[in-house]
């Protein structure tokens, strides 16, 4: 649905999609996939625009996440908690 959203309001973004899931639904929907685990991986992902994710919904899981999210110096970060 993230994928969906930002396609529909700036159709000329490209977007890289992380995911723990090799069959996630969203994987159809983005320019570049890559299967991992986001904290691990947010720094092969390069200099972003914007972050927008659903990190775990458990308190000190999603920590990591955060953290991930804010290391990357995107302009904008947006996490559902």
């Amino acid at each position: 649905a993230f994928a969906r959203a930002v396609r529909r309001v700036w159709p000329q973004a490209r977007i890289t999609g992380v995911d723990v899931d090799p069959d996630a639904e969203g994987r159809r929907d983005v320019d570049e996939f890559i299967l991992g685990d986001w904290p691990a991986l947010a720094g092969r992902v390069g200099v972003v625009d914007l972050v927008l994710g659903n990190p775990p919904f458990t308190g000190v899981a999603a920590v990591p996440h955060v953290e991930a999210a804010l290391s990357t110096c995107a302009p904008t970060v947006a996490l559902i908690l």
